[in-house]
């Protein structure tokens, strides 16, 4: 991941640095790879059963890591930015365990479950008044639409995704941002996000193998992803 970063931040220095005449174009263009961590998501396991306590179940996953890329253009000296931003972001956990029962006979086996999600988003940025210098506060808030997948892996199986839905969630920000050179500075930025999307997904069989009984289950998958969770990012700010 911390790869990627570096790459990401070497190849904008090289873009910036051959082209003189974009620059002079592209002057209020701001780029900022960033390293993100996010708190937490949501799965909703059965979104679409009539039973309002199967529809309510849900389990919470603990944080993951990633990394993007965030473009913010600035609207002359109105304070106001445009800002486009995506990402990729994992989280794994595999404190799930699964219940299985056949007859009087109970099974329990450990459960991992993976999300990843894509999202592409735009803001507006409004700049506080600066009380320090070189140092920038802002606010923003926008919207986006989610792309992602859900795997689940139990009994040495794993799902396998038949369809997904992305969908459009809304989303709050604040942040900041010092100056350290012209064309460089330090990016700090904290996202609240209603993000948001669908997963059908299928295990190869429908049963456990334990001591030569079966054990059954729905080996199908409709749920609901929400990634939910405090975004924070650190980047680096790179001018035009």
């Amino acid at each position: 991941m911390f790869r990627n970063f570096i790459l990401i931040i070497i190849l904008t220095n090289i873009a910036l640095t051959q082209n003189c005449e974009a620059q002079g174009i592209l002057k209020n263009l701001k780029i900022i790879p960033s390293v993100n961590y996010i708190s937490s998501a949501t799965i909703q396991l059965n979104p679409f059963s009539t039973d309002i306590i199967e529809k309510n179940s849900e389990i919470e996953l603990k944080g993951g890591y990633g990394y993007g890329l965030i473009l913010k253009y600035s609207l002359g000296g109105s304070g106001l930015q445009l800002g486009l931003a995506s990402e990729f972001i994992r989280i794994e956990d595999n404190e799930f365990v699964e219940t299985l029962e056949q007859d009087t006979s109970v099974i329990r086996g450990r459960v991992t479950e993976k999300v990843e999600m894509i999202p592409l988003e735009m803001s507006v940025y409004f700049n506080l008044p600066q009380v320090v210098s070189g140092l920038n506060i802002f606010l923003g808030g926008g919207g986006g639409i989610y792309f992602g997948d859900r795997t689940r892996y139990f009994a040495g199986m794993t799902t396998t995704t038949e369809s997904r839905k992305p969908m459009v969630g809304i989303l709050v920000l604040v942040g900041a941002e010092y100056q350290v050179f012209r064309n460089l500075s330090i990016y700090f930025e904290s996202r609240f996000r209603q993000a948001e999307y669908r997963v059908k997904s299928i295990f190869p069989r429908n049963y456990v193998l334990y001591e030569g009984r079966p054990y059954y289950f729905d080996p199908v998958l409709n749920s609901k992803i929400f990634i939910d969770g405090i975004k924070l990012s650190l980047g680096i700010g790179i001018n035009f």
